[in-house]
């Protein structure tokens, strides 16, 4: 029988927010990382067929816009290993999950979270 194991960790971004600048992209918010952020509501992630048959480990750097209620409204890839295997199917679910708020809130700052894939 497949075993999914699914480990999620807060990993820091930076810890310093960004400045606005010319290099910034565009619509990208600070990244911030001193808050620790508590996945409350998780979805199922549906990895490729080739990822599963082969059971293919990894991980995903995701940094993310929360709403007032901890949905997650935006989401991009920071960060991956391997590069690009797991981007995809990892943006479609968390942009499904919801996240305990943290104490000090902040609409407009994004968080980084990482979420780790161990397929055996």
């Amino acid at each position: 029988m497949k075993k999914l194991l699914l480990l999620a960790l807060l990993i820091p971004a930076c810890g310093i927010k960004k400045e606005n600048n010319s290099h910034q992209e565009p619509n990208s918010a600070p990244i911030v990382s001193e808050n620790v952020l508590k996945p409350i509501e998780v979805k199922k992630i549906d990895f490729p067929i080739k990822v599963l048959k082969n059971k293919q480990d990894g991980w995903v750097e995701v940094g993310m816009i929360l709403d007032k209620n901890g949905y997650v409204k935006q989401a991009r890839v920071i960060k991956s290993s391997p590069k690009g295997v797991f981007d995809q199917c990892i943006k479609r679910s968390i942009l499904r999950w919801r996240f305990e708020l943290p104490v000090q809130f902040d609409e407009t700052l994004e968080y980084s979270y990482l979420v780790e894939i161990n397929l055996d």
